[in-house]
């Protein structure tokens, strides 16, 4: 746990407008985000009163009603934790049990885990409070492999907090395409 703690701790965030509608959180979580151990019960102020604000004011001016968490992290190695996602992610992802739970087996589990720490923390504003109604939250790592301006990443296994991020993007779904 203290790994996860640590490692999401260090994360690096942006908000930045772009025309794809395409939003970074701002550093403004990256050390509220765990000063409070029950951030997922208890939500950061800066998360409740700055991030979530810019968040329902892009969704409502877009027309977004989905909202992507990506977490990302850098190339060093993960050790030789055995994963528990494969058992545990559903748990997490209803809520039934925390992040803080889970024991990441890789640099993709580690950005997964990121990524929900903060839907839990919205979907708990969600359901405490009358924000962000009518948002649906998604979880996804990119692990290791893009590097915070865009681009893949070459084989890197040394620290580097500034790839331990999170990026948050706002899209509309649209009906899958088929192919035949």
């Amino acid at each position: 746990m203290q790994v996860f703690l640590e490692n999401l701790a260090h994360c690096t965030k942006h908000l930045s407008d772009t025309k794809h509608e395409n939003y970074r959180l701002n550093k403004l979580l990256e050390k509220q985000l765990l000063s409070d151990n029950n951030y997922s019960t208890s939500p950061p102020i800066t998360v409740k009163y700055k991030i979530v604000p810019q968040i329902e004011q892009h969704t409502q001016q877009y027309k977004i009603n989905v909202v992507e968490i990506i977490g990302h992290t850098d190339g060093q190695g993960n050790g030789s934790v055995t994963s528990n996602l494969d058992q545990n992610l559903e748990k997490v992802a209803s809520a039934t049990i925390a992040v803080n739970q889970l024991k990441a087996g890789s640099n993709a589990d580690l950005g997964l885990m990121r990524a929900l720490a903060i839907v839990q923390v919205l979907r708990n504003i969600q359901s405490t409070s009358n924000r962000l109604q009518g948002l649906n939250f998604r979880a996804y790592s990119a692990a290791q492999l893009i590097l915070p301006n865009g681009n893949f990443a070459n084989v890197n296994r040394n620290p580097d907090a500034t790839r331990r991020r999170i990026e948050v993007r706002f899209t509309r779904p649209v009906a899958p395409i088929k192919v035949e």
